[in-house]
């Protein structure tokens, strides 16, 4: 990435003359950003949260902190696995009690669980060693199955939303789940990657139960922390701009976009800072550039 960083704005307009392929079109649809941000003006920060890298064709950012002067990325995340549908947000926190009841955090969760709700399925949320979400969900009235035991990933069909801890899932738990959600479930998730990091010495985010299930969606849980954009956590008012999803950001880096290439520059290295080694999504279109 050291090679991007310096090539020139000329080469990198000729680069984009071959490589830019419109892979993000589809990066964000007006309704789904609607019905997730619906009321929520601010969500809750929980410990230091960490960034989510956004990149995928159907992936997009829902709630942004901030990484640098001028310069942010995804604390909250949604996009499409399969037939199914994922938000991602940046701590485990997120799901707690103290978060839930923080600002409008609770209202982004209840919004979610609604999104990720394929047509014609019942109101159904599995959820596994998360205890304060499902007195939170009980409290709205949303049906919810507690997913216990050792063969929990048996139980997962009856359920139109599973939420679950997925940083140390075993390959087996990760097939089940990628099979649920590519055939139409949906999944709320809330994992941290700098932690994760600090737990787990000598192993890198591509090792991440929930970067394993997520990755193939265009959506990892990165390195780092987010400051905060308000005196609860974050802004949540505005909708961010495509900018925040990395293949959409490349497409302006080497068109020579001016006006927000900061930002197009940090949201690509953030997701090249995260990829795996096995990416089909972005890395081929990095490494075209070396």
């Amino acid at each position: 990435m050291q090679n991007m960083r310096r090539l020139t704005r000329g080469g990198l307009v000729s680069l984009g003359l071959t490589l830019v392929t419109s892979q993000c079109g589809t990066w964000a649809q007006g309704s789904d950003q609607t019905a997730l941000r619906q009321g929520v003006a601010e969500i809750a920060a929980p410990g230091l949260p960490g960034p989510v890298a956004v990149f995928g064709p159907s992936a997009f950012a829902v709630v942004v902190g901030r990484v640098g002067k001028g310069l942010s990325a995804p604390v909250v995340a949604a996009g499409r696995l399969g037939d199914g549908s994922v938000v991602a947000f940046g701590h485990p926190g997120y799901l707690e009690k103290e978060a839930l009841d923080t600002a409008d955090t609770g209202l982004l969760v209840l919004n979610a669980i609604h999104w990720l709700v394929r047509p014609g399925r019942a109101l159904r949320v599995g959820v596994r060693d998360r205890p304060d979400l499902v007195a939170f969900l009980r409290a709205h009235q949303i049906a919810v199955d507690a997913l216990d035991g050792t063969g929990w990933t048996g139980n997962l069909g009856a359920d139109a939303v599973v939420s679950c801890p997925l940083a140390d899932l075993t390959p087996k738990e990760t097939a089940a789940l990628d099979r649920y959600a590519r055939g139409g479930g949906g999944l709320l998730t809330a994992e941290l990657g700098w932690g994760w990091l600090q737990l787990n010495p000598g192993k890198t985010l591509a090792q991440h139960g929930g970067n394993r299930l997520l990755g193939s969606a265009g959506m990892l849980w990165a390195d780092g922390t987010l400051d905060r954009t308000s005196a609860q956590g974050y802004v949540a008012g505005t909708p961010p701009t495509a900018m925040f999803n990395a293949s959409t950001a490349l497409d302006s880096v080497l068109a020579g976009t001016v006006d927000e290439m900061p930002q197009a520059m940090e949201t690509t290295l953030l997701a090249a800072r995260t990829l795996p080694p096995g990416d089909t999504l972005l890395l081929p279109r990095l490494e075209a550039l070396r």
